[in-house]
């Protein structure tokens, strides 16, 4: 009665927030709070003072008993303080149980070393089941999984806690964030900035334009911004760069300003998401469930006589894999390292609890130098509860459950788990912060997108000089199929009709007086020396027409030196020529300068 009152106080007490207390467990019984500090100083007791505190509410009924316990293995001195043994923790609650029952144990070991299987020949258990079934020993020490079919075969006691079912695998890679650039915003959201871009630039020019339309004779507000500058300050603006505009109308200056205050809030979250992702790194894990073991092209082994080969048994997807030569079970003589090495070599995952491939994990981190080269996965909602287990009928687990009860309640055999366990953490998936440092591979879509940019400016570039040579070649081919201009139709052709007189005279004027005119290019001295000859008329004109002289220099390379000579000042082209007061511009007809 007294047992079942503690556990009573227990249990509705064991939500209570801990806080610092020293009563005595005379005093448990006196109020809410006193139940409270109870549970507190429980978890602050040693093992010897709960062994104090549980003689004075349990019976004495074992006292002077031996009791024959099955065991996996021995609990030897090397077994219980190495730190790869998550199982030695069921140890630690006989000892207590002991102390507490005044009772002395004879440890019995299995074989083979497991919880036990049904044989497929006559339906007999194997292990710690199998002794239990055969009534050679009282009860277990170590906990035995819960399963279906063991329920039916032997009495479990109080669950003491829960043994998730993980696979061991080799170590992914990290994974390579080839998407930095585009991962701080969803394809919604680049979709919308696109579209906001190739809208913006022709909506601000549509706007100006509109505005002058609607005051044509204003001096003011008559400027128009060019379709390609409103393009490039949308541009620009996304780069936050600056831009050499000047709207004036009230309406431009509103879209500026919207332009920028968007600008400004779209680059201060790119900015957050962007440092937020670089600065946690992970890894990608490409098997987290047994379906996605069965997509891979890997075996999987798993212990052969223990819970594990129930619960592969109870897998159609992992039976599948069996009968496909795709798994296999190992038997307990394989040592952790030859299976470690096994997963290492990526041919091959390992299936088990948890808490034994983490100590396996670990045990081959610090032997081989502090390398991680496996990696454990947990399978959701996969797990058993652990328990001690008894014969049929045995009124032992009877006297030990409320104090187990006791205490699972106060949080004492979580603790005591939870001390047994191994540290996985440094070999745990880093999804912490890494530093400021980044790789090489995370800056690979930045060089990609620099690679496209020089790769379209120089093919570009290559277009632009097809384009030329293919124009010039087009034109010099029309301009041989013509007749050669002559000289005096050269003079009408280029030069304008409303240049200055005396220039226009001196123009006119023999070629002999070129030199007056014309720089050196267009002076002909072949011409200057036919002149000079006697086949001339008394006026100084040759025999045959001026226009239909033969020339050295042929009149192509005469139009070619006067284009070179032709200049555009504030958009209209000048042709420079030589007079008494040196270089004078003439103006050139638009289509004639061409």
């Amino acid at each position: 009665m007294a047992t079942t009152r503690a556990f009573v106080h227990m249990l509705v007490n064991s939500v209570c927030l801990p806080h610092d207390s020293s009563i005595t467990p005379e005093q448990w019984d006196a109020t809410t709070s006193a139940a409270c500090d109870a549970v507190t100083r429980s978890l602050r007791s040693s093992d010897g003072q709960l062994n104090e505190l549980a003689r004075g509410i349990n019976p004495e009924i074992l006292r002077g008993q031996t009791i024959r316990m099955a065991v996996k293995r021995l609990p030897t001195p090397a077994f219980l303080s190495s730190p790869f043994e998550p199982d030695r923790w069921s140890f630690r609650v006989i000892d207590f149980l002991a102390g507490v029952f005044n009772f002395s144990t004879e440890f019995v070991p299995s074989q083979p070393a497991a919880g036990g299987v049904p044989s497929l020949s006559d339906g007999s258990w194997t292990g710690l089941t199998g002794q239990l079934v055969r009534k050679e020993v009282n009860m277990t020490a170590s906990f035995l999984a819960a399963t279906s079919g063991r329920i039916d075969a032997v009495a479990f006691g109080q669950t003491v806690g829960h043994s998730q079912i993980g696979l061991l695998i080799q170590r992914p890679t990290a994974q390579t964030r080839d998407d930095s650039l585009l991962a701080p915003f969803t394809s919604q959201v680049w979709i919308v900035i696109l579209l906001s871009m190739l809208l913006m630039g022709p909506l601000i020019w549509l706007i100006i334009r509109f505005r002058v339309w609607l005051a044509p004779g204003d001096v003011h507000l008559n400027r128009i911004i060019p379709l390609t500058s409103c393009i490039w300050f949308v541009y620009g603006g996304l780069m936050k760069q600056g831009t050499t505009l000047q709207p004036i109308t009230h309406s431009s200056r509103m879209l500026f300003a919207t332009w920028w205050i968007y600008i400004t809030v779209l680059t201060a979250f790119y900015t957050a998401n962007l440092t937020a992702y670089l600065t946690f790194s992970s890894m990608k894990v490409e098997i987290e469930t047994v379906a996605d073991l069965y997509a891979s092209e890997q075996a999987w082994l798993a212990p052969a006589g223990d819970s594990i080969q129930m619960f592969v048994d109870g897998s159609m997807t992992l039976r599948a894999m069996y009968e496909q030569g795709r798994g296999s079970f190992i038997s307990d003589y394989e040592t952790p390292a030859q299976i470690v090495r096994k997963v290492r070599g990526g041919g091959y995952v390992y299936i088990d609890e948890v808490t034994k491939l983490k100590a396996m994990m670990m045990e081959d981190y610090h032997k081989s130098n502090q390398t991680c080269s496996v990696y454990v996965v947990t399978l959701k909602d996969q797990y058993f509860k652990l328990a001690l287990a008894a014969p049929k009928g045995s009124p032992l687990l009877d006297v030990f459950d409320p104090t187990l009860q006791w205490l699972v309640m106060t949080g004492i055999l979580p603790k005591w788990s939870q001390d047994a366990a191994v540290d996985s953490a440094p070999c745990e998936a880093s999804d912490s912060i890494q530093g400021t440092k980044l790789r090489r591979s995370e800056l690979r879509m930045v060089f990609w997108v620099m690679l496209v940019a020089y790769g379209s400016a120089c093919g570009l570039l290559a277009l632009e000089l097809t384009l030329s040579w293919l124009v010039r070649r087009y034109r010099r081919g029309n301009t041989q199929s013509k007749d050669p201009p002559t000289i005096s139709g050269v003079r009408h052709v280029v030069l304008h009709a409303k240049s200055d007189s005396n220039v226009h005279r001196a123009w006119m004027e023999p070629a002999g007086h070129m030199s007056s005119i014309w720089a050196s290019p267009f002076a002909d001295p072949h011409l200057d020396g036919r002149r000079s000859k006697g086949n001339t008329s008394p006026s100084g004109d040759t025999s045959k027409p001026e226009d239909q002289r033969a020339l050295t220099r042929s009149d192509r390379e005469v139009i070619q030196d006067m284009r070179s000579n032709i200049r555009r000042i504030n958009g209209r082209p000048y042709m420079f020529v030589r007079s008494g007061e040196g270089l004078q511009p003439v103006p050139v007809d638009e289509d004639r300068a061409r």
